[in-house]
């Protein structure tokens, strides 16, 4: 029906860093297609940047001179509060596991 228009799919859930992932589609075809490996590198930034997490200030470091992956976990309030910031309700949120 519209064949031109362009749209992009970013998904994430609940397990930061995995089953993420985004999608370009145009005309009914699917122009790309990406899901990192989970826990990767890139599925922590994609997730980061799908949730407007600063993953640096949310306590992951990154070794630049190596390439290893992000490796601290994201503490369960602070993506709470990421969320809150951004509108969304976190009533429905389980309660953190400790």
């Amino acid at each position: 029906m519209f064949p031109d228009i362009r749209f992009e799919y970013k998904w994430v859930d609940e397990d930061f860093g995995y089953n993420t992932g985004k999608a370009e589609f145009r005309g009914g075809k699917t122009l790309s297609y990406f899901t990192p490996e989970g826990g990767s590198a890139e599925a922590l930034e994609l997730a980061a940047s799908i949730l407007d997490i600063d993953l640096a200030e949310a306590g992951y470091l990154y070794n630049e001179s190596t390439g290893e992956s992000w490796n601290t976990l994201i503490s369960w309030n602070q993506m709470k509060n990421s969320l809150k910031r951004q509108g969304c309700s976190t009533s429905s949120l389980p309660p953190i596991i400790s």
